[in-house]
């Protein structure tokens, strides 16, 4: 069974030559499993019966993603714009045998 689903979590955000102490924003990533396997088949019309494997692995990705900013006030009391990408939908997608 398949769960690929955006979850919540706290992300540490540091912020060169501005913050010297970080900062913690709200932020999504992907969570879940998705169905992979692999098989290993004889090929019958090969001279020597050849085996080969075949993989089908799928990973939980992102599938929808917006751009996301904060005002963030600098140490020197400058204010600056700190923008991060938000997930917000997961799938499962074919990684081509790697996540």
């Amino acid at each position: 069974m398949e769960s690929c689903d955006v979850e919540i979590y706290t992300e540490l955000l540091r912020v060169q030559n501005c913050l010297t102490t970080p900062m913690y924003i709200e932020t999504t990533r992907c969570d879940g499993q998705c169905y992979s396997e692999e098989l290993l088949t004889d090929d019958w019309d090969a001279e020597s019966t050849a085996q080969q494997h075949h993989r089908l692995v799928n990973c939980c990705s992102p599938n929808v993603t917006i751009h996301r900013q904060i005002s963030v006030t600098c140490d020197d009391q400058q204010q600056r714009i700190i923008q991060y990408p938000q997930i917000t939908r997961c799938e499962c997608k074919s990684c081509r045998g790697r996540c």
